[in-house]
């Protein structure tokens, strides 16, 4: 049986002490003032909640990274618990002091991005890594190397080993900064690495003194950044590459990495929905809990879910190309695509899955897509409310799908709406030879609109 929600907003007033900012394309302004589908299960926190669906593995920039419940406790966050961490819910209260809970993020955020397992799981990443490496090899020698988000610096290393004559590191987080500079001395780059400790907006002045006291002009050749999020979008990074570039970048310079696309494609991943239902339906201490599975399920999807999908119903379509020599912050941040697929493999649709490629030089890039060796950022499946007909609903070679994406990214926040129609044409039957001669054609089903709204803080 379909699962219904347990409570759909007609309408939703923000509450006014609530700011909603104005978004630069005119077709995205609706979506922040549109139902929010989620809010509605967590009826408690309306009053004081206005973002409240959190995907954990979303950050802010400086880098990716999760927030432990611990981390959250101690900074007096609400939260929901999934597979051990925190899915945090950020008050919006009137007298709430903003001040300080923008300290306690930024806190928050460097503790966490400064955790060396979060840098180990990007290292791991081979085919990220790797790719990284060939660019920096190519590009470096000889050359002036700005580096914005060095983490580790593994990458500045990777520069200076290929010859570059100078490199600057820039690194948002301390004790990350802190690291990097013990890695850079001890693989002997100390002479041509210099690692520069805040954001690179705010240490621009350091940035000018480095290359004047190297008798530099004040431009560098070669611009690296790995800003990358989950759907390409997500980490909020891309700004200060933007700025840097525009500042310090040579005519004719080289960024790293040049250009980068966002696709996508509707799939089928009913081995993630058994999963999630299974323990419900399992009678736990000989009790019926399977009454609750649906409401699990809607739960669990209202936030995307960051994972390797094994089958897309469709080829993949190109929703955005980002030219990151000419792209601005508003690129990135605000955008509405369309699309539109048409099925190969029969299946029950669930959703789109998002994911990215980047091509670092010409001839050097990777994909984080489905049929790719799979890296650390996964897909980002954005699931249908499975309370709504579209979801689950199988689907044939021949029929179509088309509709839109908008994205908002905010500082700490983002939303996403999908919209679309699936059409589903009755294509050539197997019995239509046996069909009565003058028999009027059958008429297709009804088209089916779907429309999913999603909001995230990323924290």
């Amino acid at each position: 049986s379909r699962c219904v929600g347990t409570m759909s907003l007609s309408s939703f007033h923000c509450p006014p002490h609530a700011s909603i900012q104005t978004l630069h394309r005119p077709a995205c302004h609706e979506t922040v003032r549109l139902k929010l589908e989620a809010v509605a299960r967590h009826k408690n926190a309306l009053q004081t909640l206005t973002l409240c669906i959190t995907l954990v593995a979303l950050p802010r920039r400086p880098g990716r990274r999760v927030m432990r419940v611990r981390h959250r406790r101690k900074k007096g966050h609400s939260g929901l618990l999934r597979d051990g961490y925190a899915i945090a819910m950020h008050s919006l209260a009137p007298g709430s002091d903003g001040q300080q809970e923008e300290h306690g993020d930024q806190e928050g955020e460097f503790e966490s991005y400064s955790n060396l397992g979060t840098q180990r799981e990007m290292l791991e990443d081979e085919v990220r890594t790797k790719a990284f490496r060939d660019a920096i090899f190519q590009a470096c020698q000889g050359q002036v190397v700005l580096e914005v988000g060095c983490g580790t610096g593994i990458l500045a290393v990777f520069a200076a080993q290929a010859g570059a004559l100078k490199v600057i590191a820039v690194e948002a987080s301390p004790d990350m900064a802190e690291h990097a500079q013990e890695v850079v001395e001890h693989n002997g780059c100390a002479e041509v690495v210099s690692v520069v400790t805040g954001y690179v907006e705010d240490v621009a002045e350091e940035v000018d003194t480095l290359l004047e006291e190297a008798n530099l002009d004040l431009k560098v050749g070669v611009l690296i950044s790995e800003w990358m999020g989950f759907m390409l979008v997500c980490e909020g990074m891309f700004p200060s590459v933007a700025f840097a570039r525009d500042r310090w970048l040579m005519e004719g310079g080289c960024m790293i990495p040049q250009v980068c696309k966002v696709c996508a494609a509707p799939f089928s991943h009913q081995q993630l929905i058994d999963r999630m239902t299974e323990y419900w339906k399992s009678r736990p201490y000989g009790v019926d809990l399977s009454c609750l599975a649906c409401e699990a399920l809607s739960q669990f999807l209202t936030q995307p879910v960051i994972e390797v999908v094994h089958e897309t119903l469709a080829p993949a379509t190109e929703l955005l190309i980002l030219d990151c020599s000419k792209a601005t912050a508003e690129d990135v941040e605000d955008q509405c695509v369309s699309f539109e697929c048409s099925i190969s493999q029969a299946g029950p649709f669930h959703g789109f899955a998002v994911w990215f490629t980047c091509e670092l030089l010409p001839g050097i890039s990777f994909s984080t897509g489905p049929e790719t060796v799979p890296t650390h950022w996964s897909q980002t499946l954005l699931f249908l409310s499975p309370g709504s007909e579209a979801f689950s609903l199988g689907v044939l070679p021949g029929n179509s799908i088309r509709g839109e994406l908008y994205w908002a990214v905010r500082g700490g926040g983002i939303i996403v709406k999908l919209l679309g129609t699936v059409f589903r044409e009755t294509g050539n039957d197997e019995n239509e030879s046996d069909a009565e001669p003058f028999a009027l054609p059958s008429r297709p089903p009804a088209p089916i609109q779907f429309e999913r709204l999603l909001g995230m803080s990323l924290l």
